[in-house]
């Protein structure tokens, strides 16, 4: 989410473990493909520091690692209303 908030999007719906993010919602930048893609990278570098050993809390090395995985649409998209905080 923070990737997000970075890039100037929205999140619009949070389910279980996904998110729908919105780029250009409700404020759109001649960018915001560009954007959208940079948010994408955002969180696949958050990944990264998640699978770090530093946040491993029991100190032991695991197989399992947390992956990521992300589609983009960057074509034109009509949003309804936008309501609440920070979404």
């Amino acid at each position: 989410m923070e990737a997000v908030q970075r890039f100037e999007g929205t999140v619009d719906l949070v389910m279980g473990d996904g998110i729908m993010a919105l780029i250009g919602a409700p404020q759109a930048h001649a960018d915001d493909a560009q954007r959208a893609v940079w948010t994408g990278l955002g969180m696949v570098e958050a990944m990264g520091h998640l699978n770090a050993p530093s946040h491993n809390r029991s100190g032991t090395q695991h197989a399992e690692r947390l992956q990521v995985c992300l589609g983009i649409h960057t074509g034109l998209a009509v949003v309804g209303e936008i309501v609440g905080g920070a979404r």
